[in-house]
């Protein structure tokens, strides 16, 4: 099944791709840059060897922006993808993967100024205005733990089997704010 994604800021910008050094591609959570390579892109523009300093450049730029409601810089993490050879890169892939610090509906740069607000906008069959997520497992209290961030999902799970969360994940595990379970001299939980 295809669907449009004209709704995407950033496709609609694609008829002027050709004219730009980078270009934004569509994405749902994450920043994804592409280089305008000459060579690579059928109207490519930044000539190889001024690759990396494109990409430097960019990085600097987006580091410099602002979160104008907060005043806070919107960049968690930059993700420089195969600078052994660019022209390697799949058709739809990002020379620069971004990761949002919170979730910025605009930008904000001392020297280019604002981009945005954008609103957010919801894909899929969503239905309602929340979700739920139901934990069940050793040493897990039974509860109503609240409203939480559906960002908190991952991290819930990530910490459930034991790992280490990451800095590119986003949302807080569940697991810090629910009880534990006091086993009982039998050593099971309150399900017997």
């Amino acid at each position: 099944m295809r669907q449009p994604l004209n709704w995407m800021p950033a496709v609609r910008y694609q008829r002027f791709w050709r004219e730009m050094p980078a270009f934004a591609l569509p994405s749902f959570y994450d920043g994804r840059l592409r280089i305008n390579l000459r060579g690579r892109e059928r109207s490519g523009i930044v000539p190889l060897e001024f690759y990396r300093d494109t990409c430097e450049r960019l990085v600097s730029i987006l580091k410099g922006c602002v979160d104008p409601v907060t005043g806070q810089g919107v960049i968690e993490n930059v993700e420089l993808t195969n600078h052994d050879d660019p022209r390697e890169l799949g058709p739809t892939e990002a020379d620069i993967v971004i990761t949002w610090r919170d979730s910025p509906s605009g930008l904000e740069h001392p020297d280019f100024g604002r981009i945005g607000p954008v609103p957010y906008r919801r894909t899929g069959g969503h239905t309602g205005k929340c979700g739920f997520a139901f934990v069940h497992g050793s040493g897990i209290g039974s509860g109503n733990y609240g409203t939480r961030s559906s960002y908190d999902v991952v991290p819930t799970l990530v910490n459930l089997l034991g790992e280490p969360k990451t800095s590119v994940l986003s949302g807080t595990s569940l697991l810090r704010d629910i009880s534990p379970v006091v086993a009982t001299t039998e050593g099971r939980g309150p399900f017997g």
